[in-house]
């Protein structure tokens, strides 16, 4: 209950436009996340595989993904 409290407050207080992804993360990531995003990125302008292993890669490939 704390973490999801935690998380309310938080788009409370910076109010990410949600159908922005670039903008959640900048409003709500960690650097973990947005390094990794932009990692994949990376691999799709170079076109390279990137492995995903994980929750928070997980969650950065769907940011790279993601319309705006």
């Amino acid at each position: 209950m704390r973490k999801i409290e935690a998380i309310e407050q938080s788009i409370k207080a910076n109010k990410p436009v949600m159908s922005d992804p670039i903008d959640v993360l900048h409003k709500l990531g960690g650097l973990d996340i947005a390094a990794l995003t932009g990692v994949f990125i990376g691999g799709a302008l170079y076109r390279m595989p990137i492995i995903m292993d994980g929750f928070i890669s997980g969650v950065a490939a769907l940011t790279a993904v993601r319309p705006s």
